[in-house]
């Protein structure tokens, strides 16, 4: 799927104790107008476990990058309901997120995290992450960890080769703090 200037594959490198959950066919959502984003179809679909899960992600040559990492809660109707951790190799790069709480029901949210990959090591924030990449150096673990409430879930991974600004993160920013002017524009171009 190809949805502005990003190209979307198809969802390889998880764990097999994962498992897709489809909700494009629901009718909740599709009678919701979903928020915060001119992709919703790239949320519709999740992948979850019961527990802990991982995806192992290609990183082609040293350097920087930033890891994009899309949600939408689709099914709870409360916050408080999920709620897990995400993790590089050994080292917690997202603690306790909840999506209801962050942007309630059919919305997107984003999660940015910069990396850098020197030598076939990986650093966040400067630090040196342990069990970041395989032996190899080229693929990366990710791990979404269960937490506090119920099992963790992602809609889609997105790597990006440079820093925040060669990201499109001011484009999502701007849909999320500027919801009502896109949808006005959108209406009246």
């Amino acid at each position: 799927m190809c949805i502005r200037d990003s190209v979307y594959q198809g969802d390889i490198g998880h764990s097999a104790n994962s498992k897709v959950s489809d909700y494009s066919g629901s009718d909740d959502a599709r009678r919701t107008p979903f928020r915060f984003t001119d992709e919703p179809n790239v949320y519709y679909t999740e992948r979850h476990a019961d527990g802990s899960f991982t995806y192992h992600v290609a990183l082609k040559d040293d350097g920087n990058y930033v890891l994009n990492l899309k949600f939408a809660e689709m099914w709870f109707q409360e916050e408080g309901k999920r709620v897990f951790n995400i993790k590089i190799g050994d080292t917690r790069v997202v603690k306790d997120l909840d999506v209801f709480a962050k942007v309630g029901r059919f919305a997107a949210h984003n999660e940015w995290i910069p990396l850098e990959l020197r030598k076939k090591q990986l650093f966040f924030q400067g630090k040196a992450i342990k069990g970041g990449v395989e032996d190899s150096g080229q693929f990366m673990e990710i791990k979404f960890e269960q937490g506090k409430v119920d099992n963790p879930m992602v809609d889609a991974i997105v790597v990006f080769k440079g820093t925040l600004s060669d990201t499109d993160y001011a484009h999502q920013e701007r849909l999320r703090t500027h919801w009502n002017d896109f949808l006005l524009e959108k209406e009246y171009g």
